[in-house]
Formats: structure tokens, sequence, C-alpha cells
């Protein structure tokens, strides 16, 4: 019995690591770690720009069959305009709310191919209205949708 113990004892201290082997194991899975981190986020923005070619192919596809079929492609932009006044007051803020608007305008294919979602076109502020009537704000006008439609 007193052998057991003893062999017992020994394999545990021959078979455990010690702390500078653990620690080298932890950085070594922690840099593992981070690469494959890195490859995910590398393999995301691929995967982003990969979708983004493929819309893009399927819309000039699209376009393609539809002038073949005899119709012409017309490129809308839909613009939001809206007024900002720098304020507390919740009527004015609530009054340019209200007030926005979205209409649609109808551009050329460059116009359209440089257009983005989300672009500002013109934002300005509006100086006439601080000096003469103490107002602050300004004017937007975004291009919050692009379309194809095809006549």
């Amino acid at each position: 019995m007193k052998n057991l113990i003893v062999i017992l004892f020994t394999f545990l201290i021959v078979s455990c690591e010690t702390k500078k082997n653990v620690q080298d194991d932890i950085s070594k899975l922690q840099a593992e770690r981070n690469s494959l981190k890195e490859e995910v986020q590398y393999l995301r923005i691929q995967k982003n720009e990969l979708s983004a070619q493929d819309s893009h192919l399927k819309e000039e596809i699209a376009v393609e069959q539809n002038i073949e079929s005899g119709k012409t492609p017309h490129y809308v932009l839909t613009i939001k305009l809206k007024q900002t006044h720098y304020s507390l007051s919740l009527k004015k803020q609530l009054s340019d709310i209200s007030n926005a608007t979205s209409f649609d305008l109808a551009v050329d294919k460059e116009v359209y191919d440089k257009s983005v979602v989300g672009e500002d076109l013109f934002q300005t502020f509006r100086t006439g209205s601080l000096i003469f009537k103490g107002s602050a704000g300004t004017w937007e006008l975004k291009v919050i949708d692009k379309k194809i439609t095809y006549k």
C-alpha cells in the first residue's frame, strides 16, 4: 500500500505543469484567439464587399434586361428637404419635423451612380435669419433612397 501511495504521489508531481508552462499556454491561446478575431473581421469585411458587388451586378443585369426588352431606364433619387432650428422651443422643433418633405428627382446615370443613400447634398447655416430674426438653424437636402424605374 505504501508503494502505491508513493507511485501515485510521484505521478501527480510529474504530471502537473509548472506555473510558467500554464502562463505560456494561456499566452499562446490568447494570441491564437486574437488572430482568429482578426481573421473573422477580415472575412466579414470581404463578405460585405462581395454582397455589395453582388447587388450592383444584379442591378446592372436587370437594367440590361429591361433595355433589351425596349424599356428606357429612369434614374430617380428620393430627396428629403428639412429645416432645423437650434432652439429649446418644442413648438419650433415639432414644426421642423412636420414641415420636412421628401420628393423624387430624376437624374442622369452619372449622378445616380455617384450618389449614396444618406449623403448630404446641401447643408447650410441660415445666416440671414440669424441676423434679421435672431433665429439660428440650417437647411438640409439629403438622399434617402435610390431607384431605377422603366418606361
